[in-house]
């Protein structure tokens, strides 16, 4: 008797990734969204933030932005390095731009943005500071982005405790924006906590 061993063709691979990509999606929202313990007493909150910013989209004829994990873990990588290094700059004092967290945390884009705040104390101010100026605006209300991620996160800058937000937007350069790599790099980032 012969035995028969089954290997998972590319279809029944793609579905299983989708479905890790959809469940590692809804647990990290939900902790982005919902156990967010990374601010101060302010009132900041990512969901607050993309909520605001989806708002507004809608008010003038644009697409709501989705969530994307791999833009979030960019994002908090991002406010990260700038609370160690004491820097609140879009290009770090070494080099690196914003387009490096991007592409380090696995998002492959054909347009993206970054919007920076700090030492705001709620949501809605931070986002009318950002429709005051120009260039904020415009990463907001961009038709061709697709997807956000924001990182709110807690430090010392300058001697002081702050509150530091990053915000990326970014279009991705194909619908299926995860490939396996991506997975296992947002996977890892996950665990890391980045």
């Amino acid at each position: 008797m012969k035995t028969k061993i089954k290997i998972l063709d590319n279809h029944a691979k793609n579905n299983f990734i989708y479905i890790a990509i959809l469940l590692a999606f809804v647990y990290l929202s939900f902790n982005v969204l919902f156990l967010s313990n990374k601010v101060f007493a302010s009132e900041i909150t990512e969901s607050k933030l993309i909520q605001l910013v989806n708002q507004e989209r809608r008010g003038k004829g644009l697409s709501e932005l989705t969530l994307n994990p791999v833009l979030y873990f960019a994002a908090k990588a991002k406010a990260n390095d700038m609370i160690s290094r004491n820097y609140f700059e879009h290009y770090s004092p070494y080099g690196k731009s914003p387009w490096d967290f991007i592409h380090n945390a696995g998002y492959d884009y054909q347009k993206a943005g970054e919007n920076l705040a700090m030492d705001f104390v709620t949501s809605e101010g931070i986002h009318n500071a950002w429709m005051a100026s120009s260039t904020h605006k415009a990463n907001i209300l961009k038709p061709t982005y697709e997807d956000i991620g924001i990182a709110v996160i807690k430090g010392e800058f300058d001697n002081k405790n702050t509150t530091i937000i990053v915000q990326m937007f970014a279009q991705p350069i194909s619908e299926n924006q995860f490939s396996p790599n991506s997975l296992i790099t947002t996977i890892r980032n996950f665990i890391l906590g980045f």
